[in-house]
């Protein structure tokens, strides 16, 4: 494609991005200089038609992008910005704290409030990493407790407890001998583990060790490791193109379901932002949108990837721009933890 057609394409782009209107020759005209004459710009616009970039809708005189046309335009835009390699620091500062998980879903908030879009996160951790950090048993009130159990792969799990009234926890007694027989141990080392010292507990006591005990086992064998966030699912819904009842309905049920958000998620597992248009995606249900999606390797702890879905007159460079600034935000959110 010449460079003055490439032109003409970007600038239909992002006109239909801004309005959601067919856009014409003489609107074009007036608001780019291209120095060519207004047969010049139905010519190139013609020809665009003809390759499929972009396409007539009814009878308006404006044409609109085809899903071949956005792609032509997001591949010409990776190549015009630079991808920055920021991560690498900031993913060590992450490693240091037991809240990734919550770092993950702010982040997909800010997203979602910065670009208007749906924002969607994935953290996915690495099962040779399930081993015990810490374990923390606090009193939420009277005879409810909780075990903040964390993993070395910084997964944190929060498992509650209800005792009777007249039982007499040990908080201190308990969370000190939890650590001193399960830091760094692995699920099977914890069950093999000998407990005789348990004997000498008071009977409550016993009992809720137990508890603890079990629970931190459970956490360790979920199959299921992956944590998946959803923000600003109702932004959709402000869309021209999600107007018709049907069509909101299936894309709202596809955000819902965390197998269909694993489909869209797990596409991505290496550092290049990737984006798929319409009917790129396999949910068939989302072929009126584009997921872009950017994740990052965490080492041992698995991996992020973040994502924003909105319709295919997405405002890709918007979206790019997010994402290679996405540093800048992790670097923000990581100070207040």
């Amino acid at each position: 494609m010449n460079p003055r057609t490439l032109e003409i394409l970007q600038a239909i782009v992002d006109e239909y991005v801004k309005t959601a209107e067919p856009i014409g020759s003489k609107s074009l005209l007036e608001k780019y200089d291209f120095g060519v004459s207004s047969a010049t710009i139905r010519n190139e616009m013609a020809q665009l038609e003809n390759d499929g970039f972009i396409s007539h809708p009814y009878t308006s005189a404006g044409r609109i992008p085809s899903n071949k046309g956005y792609r032509f335009y997001v591949d010409n835009l990776f190549r015009q910005i630079s991808q920055e390699h920021y991560m690498v620091e900031l993913i060590q500062r992450m490693e240091a704290l037991s809240s990734i998980d919550k770092i993950v879903e702010d982040i997909s908030t800010l997203l979602s409030e910065k670009t208007n879009y749906t924002a969607i996160s994935m953290r996915k951790r690495k099962k040779d990493s399930n081993h015990i950090l810490s374990t923390h048993v606090l009193e939420m009130r009277k005879n409810e407790y909780v075990a903040v159990i964390i993993l070395e792969n910084r997964k944190v799990a929060h498992r509650e407890f209800i005792v009777k009234n007249d039982c007499k926890i040990n908080l201190e007694r308990i969370t000190n001998y939890l650590n001193e027989k399960t830091k760094g141990k692995s699920a099977i080392e914890i069950m093999n583990q000998n407990y005789e010292e348990l004997l000498l507990f008071q009977k409550d006591n016993l009992k809720f060790t137990k508890m603890v005990l079990k629970e931190m086992f459970d956490v360790l064998t979920e199959k299921d490791d992956i944590d998946t966030f959803v923000k600003g699912k109702e932004k959709l819904l402000g869309f021209p193109e999600f107007n018709n009842i049907q069509d909101a309905k299936m894309v709202m049920e596809a955000f819902s379901k965390k197998e269909k958000l694993l489909e869209l998620l797990e596409i991505a597992e290496n550092d290049d932002i990737n984006i798929t248009i319409g009917n790129e995606n396999i949910n068939s249900d989302l072929k009126n949108m584009s997921i872009a999606r950017k994740s990052v390797d965490l080492g041992e702890y698995g991996y992020i990837t973040i994502a924003l879905a909105g319709p295919t007159r997405m405002d890709y460079k918007k979206v790019i721009h997010s994402f290679t600034d996405l540093g800048s935000l992790m670097d923000e959110l990581i100070k207040k933890y």
